[in-house]
């Protein structure tokens, strides 16, 4: 009798054992995603003080600042289910658990990015993206706005450029955004009327 309930507590304890060691992680389901660029929104920066505040009046130029966020649509298309969890008991799994990230698919990928300024008592366009600069936090420094653009093609796009070189900039102006897919297609925002102190 002895040896039973000894066989049966080892048995027991194997199992344990067993299932710490091979429970899959609980993750969420993985998935897969189309993504869509469907339009682009602007809000123009004071970026003079400690923290970036939204503003359209009252700007210099030399603390001037755009957000740009490039709207995505995404669409579910697969979802990867894990296999069947075996139960613990209470215990959790004795390994490192990695979940499977979801994945993206871009349909129509972006290529290019331009901004343009209309000087309001001129009426000239000027295209100042090279203006422009992104804060790179790896680098610790600002980035040549085509080339931060052109690294994250594939990425959901939201960052903050700020005005580095004003010396085209008029002091009443309007500035346009076109992002430019993969298809050619233009996606073009425009800022209300600036006019910089």
């Amino acid at each position: 009798m002895k040896k039973n309930i000894i066989a049966l507590c080892l048995l027991y304890s194997i199992q344990f054992i067993f299932t710490a060691c091979t429970e899959p992680c609980n993750c969420d389901d993985a998935s897969i995603f189309e993504v869509s660029y469907t339009a682009v929104d602007l809000t123009t920066y004071d970026t003079s003080g400690f923290q970036n505040s939204t503003s359209e009046n009252d700007l210099y130029k030399n603390a001037f600042g755009l957000e740009i966020y490039v709207v995505a649509e995404e669409n579910q298309i697969a979802k990867n289910t894990p296999g069947i969890k075996l139960s613990g008991f209470g215990f959790n799994s004795a390994l490192a658990c990695s979940c499977e990230e979801p994945e993206y698919i871009y349909l129509d990928p972006l290529r290019d990015i331009e901004i343009l300024v209309l000087d309001v008592d001129s009426q000239v366009t000027t295209d100042v993206t090279a203006n422009f600069t992104v804060f790179d936090y790896y680098a610790d420094s600002g980035v040549d706005l085509k080339e931060y653009f052109q690294a994250r093609e594939n990425w959901r796009v939201n960052f903050l450029v700020d005005l580095v070189r004003t010396d085209n900039i008029p002091d009443q102006a309007i500035f346009t955004i076109n992002i430019t897919l993969e298809s050619g297609e233009v996606l073009t925002q425009k800022t209300n009327e600036i006019v910089f102190n």
